[in-house]
């Protein structure tokens, strides 16, 4: 295929399906837009709307050189096989990697929901649960079954068990008839239950059930999402807690891989062989709203500086910045803070960040230092002595005796 050159870059023609009404997806496209931008100055095309209505444009008359699509359809697998040229597919089922699909070759894009339903369980376990919950996707997607094994696992490592909601068929699923079998369901649970969503929308139709059924959340029913799409989690009732997931990241990596597959299609390297990747995103950590709460404290100040403290945390805020937040002088706080928990606004504010080192170190391969500076620590040399302090384990010890997360599920 005759490729463009333009000042130097090759002007690659890329389609890509990718939803834009989610926030997850526009990152997706923030992450490609950027690498071709810097190295790629691709020619795009892309429909805005549901992914669902989605289709890939003629590839061999448009002039195609690759795609990035999540595939929804037998006819979109039909055509991305069809167009032989090289592809990145999003998330795909199992039923598209068995061996006689057309479509198991591909390489991948896809989140770690292992590591993103073992961040769910560590972040609800150090909250003192007795009860936890999951609601999955209605179709019951690949992701949704690995978030839920890793979130039943490391909750029963910890000596829980968790009640699951079994969705309905597709066929079966409008919201105005799932909300009754969903309401029946949060009805009959044990409380107060810490429950975890496979995603944000999945989170929002919690919370409209329980307002419905009036169960207060989060006193009786905590919800925890998954992408943070943060118009939506705002405008939930009560805002939504969730789990950031770093999908612009991957998404940039999975554009720098088809462009080196399109490079090398264009030198005419086509029977060369090539092992199949799967470029993983991961999560990186927790946004703490209202669906969550944070400690049960009966002092309305104390708990405005918790919630504020669980927020920012990771931003690098001080406790002066925790005191201008609640409005009171910082001697009645630190009195309030030591009394009530014990600790300084400066041990939680460190606490905090702490266990969102831990999660880091659980749950991703990221560079230490580049964990330094998301949790809000002024040097590496300073997070590695609070975490020894914390947790009486050196930082690279405790990374070492960990399993790779993306692992955990191998085959199953």
């Amino acid at each position: 295929m005759k490729k463009n050159v333009t000042n130097g870059f090759d002007n690659f023609k890329v389609a890509l399906l990718i939803e834009t009404s989610r926030e997850s997806g526009r990152d997706m496209l923030r992450g490609i837009l950027d690498y071709s931008r810097r190295y790629g100055h691709w020619s795009i095309h892309i429909t805005p709307g549901d992914i669902r209505n989605m289709s890939l444009p003629d590839m061999k008359s448009w002039g195609g050189n690759g795609i990035i699509a999540r595939v929804t359809s037998v006819e979109v697998a039909q055509a991305i096989a069809a167009a032989k040229i090289p592809a990145i597919l999003v998330g795909l089922d199992d039923h598209w990697l068995e061996d006689n699909s057309p479509l198991s070759r591909f390489p991948e894009l896809k989140s770690n929901s292992c590591a993103t339903g073992q961040m769910a369980a560590e972040y609800y376990l150090e909250k003192n649960y007795a009860y936890y919950a999951f609601v999955g996707e209605v179709e019951d997607r690949t992701w949704s079954q690995v978030r839920q094994r890793a979130f039943l696992t490391r909750l029963a490592e910890a000596g829980y068990a968790c009640h699951l909601y079994h969705p309905p068929p597709k066929e079966e699923s409008d919201w105005g008839i799932e909300q009754k079998r969903l309401r029946a369901w949060l009805r009959s649970l044990p409380k107060p239950v810490a429950l975890f969503t496979s995603t944000d929308a999945r989170g929002r139709q919690v919370l409209e059930a329980c307002l419905v059924e009036r169960i207060p959340v989060p006193e009786q029913v905590a919800v925890l999402g998954v992408d943070n799409d943060e118009v939506m989690c705002g405008i939930s009732n009560p805002p939504l807690s969730s789990i950031v997931m770093d999908t612009k990241r991957g998404a940039y990596r999975a554009a720098e891989l088809l462009d080196s597959l399109m490079k090398r299609k264009s030198r005419r390297n086509e029977k060369r062989k090539v092992e199949k990747e799967i470029v993983y995103y991961e999560p990186l950590h927790i946004v703490s709203r209202m669906s969550t709460g944070v400690i049960h404290i009966e002092d309305s100040v104390v708990s405005q500086a918790l919630r504020y403290i669980a927020e920012f945390a990771v931003k690098g805020i001080n406790v002066a910045d925790v005191v201008r937040h609640v409005v009171v002088s910082r001697r009645t706080l630190e009195i309030k803070f030591r009394t009530i928990l014990g600790r300084s606004i400066h041990d939680e504010i460190k606490r905090v960040k702490l266990l969102q080192v831990k999660l880091f170190l659980l749950n991703s391969r990221l560079p230490i230092a580049e964990i330094a500076v998301l949790c809000g620590f002024e040097s590496v040399s300073h997070m590695k002595q609070s975490f020894q302090k914390e947790f009486g384990m050196s930082v690279p010890s405790f990374r070492a005796g960990l399993e790779t997360p993306d692992k955990a599920f191998a085959g199953k």
